[in-house]
């Protein structure tokens, strides 16, 4: 992990950006408790958090979490080969590569009003593909298609059979986390669906995913849309966004093929879109075509296997080195995501740092001063409170995934080093296991900087550290919500920038709820 903000890592930007504290939601379906909160102003896009392991983890039952609405639902989660990665990568990299004449686009959205005024423009782009895609695989009458909201391509289609399964977030009901075919009535199974900017509103999108899968017709098509740079919206409902990888990844896992991949952005969308906290629409941006070193939207087109019964169950095994692990998908109701919402994410709004504190912070230690990566400053910052706080300065050992700041503010009695080579592909978090760190008591304190981007799999990789860690021990993570991907080409090493916000979470393994993080609720969609 590079110090300075800048990291070589490729393709392996494969993943999620954390949105606004609601990672706690992914680390809760882990049994991880957060314990203690502090917060920036409602407009930032950081925040921290501090969660315990319980320490009853030994029992096998799933330990006290929010109240869930069901089971929870194992699913196999896919161990991948960096070789295997790298396939997928080679479809990944023609996203974005097309420049788009801007005058067609224009056109595109004519008469269409579903397309113009003040919509995000960037769902212009994907429904412009998606009618290009749609000629190229003889999609545009579908025999049963299945819709999820109003989205403009279904304009494009001429439908013979429509099922609706929109989410009402009133009442909670047409849960994509709960979706089977028994709600969908009679009828074949859809041979398509569209599901147009909501994987940021799903707290399990692997569950949902493999949920849409088990519906649709063998050989069906799936198009899907998700931002990944946003504002926070529909909250509390806003968990995460998605790389064009980190799209292809999750869908794979759920068992799709990936047909299609494509992406867009800008620096003048970006700018826009964060001085008015709105979308900028077609007739506010000038640079319709976009950057093609800025990515702001991701969308793609995914088929199931005609022959879907070799992959059922077992979820993008095909892909995998070895077994597929399993981890529990508890569905979680609507009142348990807003007494998450109220007792742990708004709360981070209230909290204003002292920013000359902070700078003398800095200046005392010579591994941060001149860092391009600012929001990195903060998490230490805060994390140096909740060391005297909790009592962690003199851990007994640590586990350590880099070279990160806060080991700095650490007396250590051991320490554990499990730093992934990308070289020879070694000590991946998706593998980790208590084997492979030695002898020795399990770690009472764990750190994570800035890396959770870079794993397909964040509930896997989170669970193994859980599984690793003593009871009652404390773990610190730092997460990305905004950055920017400059032609990340794995083979030639060309850097990858990671700028402005990043979202911090620390985390101590019991029962106790103190807790917080960043969020802004301006903006709905």
């Amino acid at each position: 992990m590079a110090l300075n903000g800048v990291e070589r890592r490729g393709c392996w930007s494969t993943g999620t950006a954390f949105v606004a504290g609601m990672f706690v939601g992914a680390l809760a379906m882990l049994s991880l408790r957060p314990i203690s909160q502090l917060s920036l102003p409602s407009s930032a896009v950081v925040g921290q958090l501090v969660f315990r392991k319980p320490s009853a983890s030994l029992v096998k039952e799933p330990v006290a979490r929010e109240p869930v609405a069901s089971v929870p639902i194992p699913m196999h989660h896919p161990i991948r080969a960096k070789t295997q990665v790298l396939e997928l990568w080679k479809l990944v990299q023609q996203a974005g590569r097309q420049k788009r004449d801007e005058k067609e686009l224009l056109s595109f959205v004519g008469n269409r009003t579903a397309l113009r005024g003040d919509d995000n423009f960037p769902r212009v782009v994907a429904a412009y593909d998606f009618s290009i895609l749609i000629k190229k695989y003889s999609l545009a009458s579908p025999k049963r298609l299945l819709v999820f909201g109003t989205d403009p391509e279904i304009s494009l289609l001429t439908v013979g059979d429509r099922v609706d399964y929109v989410y009402d977030q009133d009442k909670g009901t047409n849960d994509l986390h709960s979706l089977s075919s028994s709600v969908l009535g009679s009828g074949p199974a859809p041979d398509l669906a569209i599901l147009g900017q909501t994987l940021e509103h799903l707290y399990d999108p692997a569950l949902a995913m493999r949920n849409i899968f088990s519906v649709l017709a063998d050989g069906a098509y799936f198009f899907a849309s998700g931002p990944l740079t946003s504002i926070p919206h529909r909250t509390p409902m806003h968990f995460y966004h998605f790389t064009a990888m980190g799209l292809a990844v999750l869908m794979q896992n759920a068992g799709f093929e990936s047909i299609a991949l494509e992406q867009w952005g800008s620096n003048e969308y970006e700018t826009a879109l964060f001085q008015k906290m709105a979308w900028p629409g077609s007739d506010t941006l000038k640079n319709l075509g976009g950057d093609q070193n800025h990515v702001d939207f991701v969308w793609g087109l995914f088929r199931k296997p005609t022959n879907s019964s070799a992959v059922s169950g077992k979820a993008g095994l095909v892909w995998s080195c070895n077994q597929g692990t399993l981890l529990q998908h508890p569905v979680y109701t609507k009142v348990s995501l807003l007494h998450l919402w109220e007792s742990v994410v708004k709360p981070s709004t209230e909290r204003r740092r002292d920013v000359k504190a902070m700078q003398d912070f800095a200046m005392k230690r010579t591994t941060l001063r001149g860092s391009n990566d600012f929001p990195r400053v903060v998490a230490l910052y805060d994390f140096s409170f909740w060391l005297d706080k909790y009592n962690l300065s003199t851990p007994h050992r640590v586990l350590t995934f880099g070279q990160d700041f806060e080991m700095s503010l650490l007396t250590v009695g051991d320490r554990v080093g499990y730093v992934y080579d990308q070289g020879k592909d070694t000590n991946d978090l998706h593998s980790l296991r208590s084997s492979v760190l030695g002898s020795g008591p399990a770690p009472d304190l764990a750190i994570l900087g800035q890396t959770l981007e870079h794993l397909y799999d964040p509930l896997l990789a989170m669970s193994n550290v859980f599984n690793v860690v003593a009871e009652g021990a404390y773990f610190f993570t730092s997460i990305l919500v905004v950055f920017r991907l400059t032609f990340c080409v794995f083979v030639e090493q060309q850097q990858q920038h990671l700028g402005s916000a990043n979202q911090m979470t620390t985390t101590r393994t019991t029962t106790a709820t103190e807790t917080t993080t960043t969020t802004s609720s301006r903006a709905p969609w």
